[in-house]
């Protein structure tokens, strides 16, 4: 087995390991179902073509880092062509609870400005630490990240407790 074959098989192993994870954190940040495909094959073809350097590193602190910057990239570049994502019209209709949840909790996150919704998820959703969560999240402060935090979860707690669905994340 050659060396490329053999980095290959090891990102191979990781995809395995971070994919849905990956696409999962990408959709509780705001993206689109397919957009979060695309940034998540993105992230691993640029894994793959450093892996010879990264092999001894957290994978998965860059996989997220580079998915979070190339969703940006691809954010900004449709807000200047308006693009939007719009829902299916027929909507899978499913009453349990968790469903319910689920949703409520993804509007909410969705009230919030950008950087909190990414530094809750990474935090919360994700569960790096304050260091890892600043390291991917562009290398911002680890006191930036605690503010974003902070920040969001008391303005998650205002909208949840509203409950009306008319909270504004902004002015809470």
């Amino acid at each position: 087995m050659n060396r490329d074959d053999e980095y290959d098989e090891e990102v191979t192993v990781l995809f395995r390991r971070y994919h849905g994870r990956l696409r999962g954190f990408l959709i509780n940040v705001g993206a689109a179902p397919d957009v979060a495909d695309d940034v998540v094959n993105f992230a691993f073809m640029q894994l793959r073509r450093r892996w010879a350097g990264l092999r001894t590193g957290r994978a998965d602190l860059y996989l997220h880092r580079v998915a979070l910057n190339n969703l940006s990239r691809r954010q900004k570049s449709a807000m200047r062509e308006e693009l939007r994502w719009d829902p299916p019209e027929t909507p899978v209709i499913d009453t349990s609870a968790n469903l319910i949840d689920r949703l409520v909790l993804r509007w909410a996150l969705g009230q919030l400005p950008s950087r909190e919704r990414e530094a809750v998820t990474l935090r919360h959703y994700m569960g790096f630490n304050i260091a890892e969560t600043a390291m991917i999240m562009d290398g911002i402060s680890e006191g930036a990240v605690k503010r974003y935090t902070s920040d969001s979860l008391r303005k998650l707690r205002k909208l949840l407790q509203d409950g009306t669905g008319t909270g504004d994340a902004e002015n809470q």
